[in-house]
């Protein structure tokens, strides 16, 4: 299925790289010339409760969030859970980790659910399940048709500081990713983006923080104070 705008939400435990996995695919939606917003909660611990990074992605300026999910990517149970009660995700399309989804069948959303082993397939493919969300961004990309080329690169510029080997073994998770979301969902069941249709400069992603901070240099402010609190 053809599409030009299309919302995805990626939702699980604090500590399994569900923000980072959504900031690359926000980073490299941008950078093909996509228009995207996204935004992100997460839980005050350091590790467990439910984190959730969303975005929207279309041919043409994004003005809101979406009014509903399109594509859910759940890693654990808690995800599952929150999604079917969120009148808002009206999933059309669902992955989900089977291992720790156990309760997949929920009512709720519309859409087909499709079953990838993200922890099984990430340890036989890297001996780790640090890259699980590069796995899930791996079907995400395959999902939507994104340029797999791109996102390695942005791979190899994000880990390159930490050596090859490390590169090496998110590039892999990334394919087998995408190679697990061809074997199970259908292409007809795929939600492919259409080519971007920007002409220009290049499409920056900027946070309301960034944009906040420079606003307030390029007033002229020069000194700011506060209290840098940190997890419990």
């Amino acid at each position: 299925m053809r599409i030009d705008d299309c919302v995805v939400r990626i939702a699980g435990e604090g500590g399994e790289g569900v923000i980072s996995c959504g900031e690359i695919l926000t980073h490299a939606i941008a950078r093909a010339g996509y228009h995207v917003q996204s935004w992100k909660t997460f839980p005050s611990e350091i590790r467990g409760g439910l984190a959730r990074y969303q975005f929207r992605l279309k041919t043409s300026p994004v003005h809101t969030i979406g009014a509903s999910v399109d594509v859910l990517i759940c890693f654990n149970q808690e995800a599952m859970d929150d999604s079917v009660k969120d009148p808002a995700c009206q999933a059309r399309l669902t992955v989900y980790d089977p291992e720790k989804t156990p309760a997949a069948d929920l009512p709720g959303l519309p859409g087909p659910r499709y079953a990838i082993a993200l922890n099984n397939i990430c340890k036989e493919a890297t001996g780790a399940l640090r890259a699980k969300n590069v796995v899930a961004m791996g079907v995400i990309a395959r999902v939507l048709g994104l340029d797999m080329d791109l996102l390695r690169r942005m791979i190899a510029e994000m880990w390159q500081r930490k050596g090859a080997e490390v590169v090496n073994m998110n590039v892999k998770a990334l394919e087998v990713g995408a190679a697990a979301a061809e074997a199970v969902i259908p292409a007809e069941g795929r939600l492919q983006i259409a080519p971007p249709v920007h002409v220009g400069p290049r499409l920056l992603t900027l946070s309301g923080n960034d944009a906040v901070a420079l606003g307030v240099v390029s007033a002229g402010c020069r000194i700011v104070s506060g209290y840098p609190i940190t997890p419990a």
